[in-house]
């Protein structure tokens, strides 16, 4: 009897990563990484984003210590604003 092959939930093709979401998280993070080297809050992105590599992005900055806000701007393009987290008073 022959394996069928098993085909891909809609829950599966909505949350995993896929080798063109992969490969635009690796472009993005380079800019927002070369962009917060240079001092820039802002990283404006242009064209389309998945809501699969903008929830990699929001997730993975925010896990290294970045609150991570990102904002649709259909006259000067969408955009991440970054700023460090802060603890709050008297948290050690």
């Amino acid at each position: 009897m022959k394996k069928q092959k098993m085909v891909i939930t809609p829950k599966q093709a909505r949350e995993t990563p896929g080798k063109q979401d992969r490969a635009q998280f690796r472009e993005l993070e380079k800019a927002i990484d070369h962009a917060l080297h240079d001092g820039n809050m802002v990283v404006t992105v242009m064209g389309g984003l998945n809501p699969r590599v903008k929830d990699q992005v929001l997730n993975r900055y925010q896990e290294a210590g970045w609150q991570v806000q990102y904002t649709l701007d259909q006259k000067g393009g969408n955009y991440f604003y970054f700023q460090e987290q802060r603890r709050p008073i008297g948290f050690r």
